[in-house]
């Protein structure tokens, strides 16, 4: 039998170790602010993002980017691209819809079938579901596997799982606009936008409880190891879910030309696919 001195001395040394890694993370957090603050006089002058005029970051002592403003270094962080923005969830419906179709008339093919386990491997290794407070203060990486734990506990199946990747890859590839930056980010990060969607709360006497919006390099943590267990399926499958969303619902019609977001107040301008 365990004695309860021991368990009473295990219980001190977890919370002192809990409060050892906050105050790590605060004094981290005030390093990266002063290196924040310094002026670079070579950055350049005025935000990369046609429109905007702001200075950039590292030019106006409020950030590390040389070529953009603080406002687009978030928009980036949020949604993958400096001027581009999410696709809605009516955006996505047709390609999810071919995509359900397609998996249910490929049942047995044998990279939908490995597909699907990987993704099953993933949330089963995603370790136990963490706390609001505890996500907080975690690294990105650790952010993503606790997003995984959360699908997990919230009985999301491997198959919901790879249809979201599979349309939002279509969507990507059918985008007349473009990805607006790098291709794979941009798909990563949209990816796990989707895939966090679906386990990004609980239900409490209180209401509805959030965890952190999806933002930052958990995005692009949670995003690359989904699509390192779909990367069969992108290899040998999007093109023929691309040929059916077209078959069921008619190419994608050219959009307007892109608008750039300027202000917190012109988000409706952002481009979102078409």
């Amino acid at each position: 039998m365990v004695e309860p001195i021991f368990l009473i001395k295990c219980l001190y040394e977890a919370q002192s170790m809990k409060h050892k890694s906050l105050s790590k993370w605060h004094r981290d957090r005030l390093k990266v602010r002063g290196k924040a603050a310094r002026r670079n006089d070579g950055a350049m002058p005025h935000c990369c993002i046609p429109g905007c005029g702001r200075p950039s970051q590292a030019r106006e002592g409020k950030g590390f980017s040389q070529f953009h403003c603080r406002y687009h270094v978030q928009w980036n962080n949020r949604h993958g691209s400096y001027w581009k923005g999410t696709y809605r969830a009516a955006e996505l419906l047709p390609y999810r819809k071919a995509a359900e179709r397609y998996l249910r008339e490929h049942a047995e093919d044998k990279w939908i079938t490995h597909t699907l386990g990987a993704l099953d491997g993933i949330m089963r290794r995603s370790g136990p579901v963490q706390s609001m407070s505890d996500v907080m203060v975690m690294p990105p990486a650790e952010k993503a596997r606790a997003a995984l734990a959360r699908m997990r506990a919230a009985d999301v199946p491997a198959k919901r799982l790879l249809v979201v990747y599979l349309g939002v890859s279509a969507a990507v590839a059918e985008d007349p606009i473009g990805p607006g930056g790098e291709p794979g980010e941009y798909r990563r990060v949209q990816v796990a936008k989707a895939a966090h969607r679906l386990a990004s709360g609980y239900h409490t006497d209180y209401g509805y409880e959030r965890y952190p919006r999806s933002s930052g390099l958990m995005l692009r943590h949670l995003g690359q190891q989904i699509e390192k267990a779909c990367e069969f399926m992108r290899e040998y499958h999007l093109d023929a879910v691309l040929d059916l969303k077209v078959a069921m619902v008619g190419p994608l019609p050219p959009g307007p030309p892109p608008r750039f977001p300027r202000s917190r107040n012109d988000r409706q301008g952002a481009p979102r696919g078409w």
